[in-house]
Order: structure tokens, then C-alpha cells, then sequence
């Protein structure tokens, strides 16, 4: 239970720390280090395509819980 719940709070903290130096980069860049981390447009497409892969396999799931095949 102690492994998933530092899993859980090392992702949180990667995914913050990125979030945050890419919303607190000055304009205009200075070096290469000035460079967003993240390519936050192509990162929001893939968590929509896989939450909606996830979605269909769930109502999938539940119409086959809900009604059950006739014999």
C-alpha cells in the first residue's frame, strides 16, 4: 500500500514540478534551459484519447453487466 501511495505522489510531484517551470518561464526566453518541458497540447490529446479508449471499454462492461445475454 506504501508503494502505490509513493508512486501516486511521485507522479503528482513530476507532472507539478513540469507544470511549473513551463507556467513560470520568462518572455522572452533567455537560454535553452528557458524551454517548456511539456508539449502540453500533444500530452492533453493523449490523455483524451485514452480516457475515451477507457470509456468505451466501461460502458462496454456495464451493458454487459446490465443486460445480460438471453440463452
Amino acid at each position: 500500500m506504501r508503494f502505490f501511495l509513493g508512486l501516486i505522489i511521485g507522479i503528482a510531484l513530476t507532472v507539478g514540478a513540469a507544470a511549473y517551470h513551463d507556467n513560470n518561464i520568462p518572455t522572452p526566453p533567455r537560454g535553452a534551459g528557458d524551454r517548456p518541458i511539456v508539449d502540453w497540447g500533444a500530452a492533453q490529446a493523449v490523455i483524451g484519447d485514452s480516457t475515451a479508449i477507457v470509456r468505451g471499454w466501461w460502458d462496454d462492461l456495464m451493458g454487459r453487466v446490465q443486460n445480460p445475454p438471453q440463452r
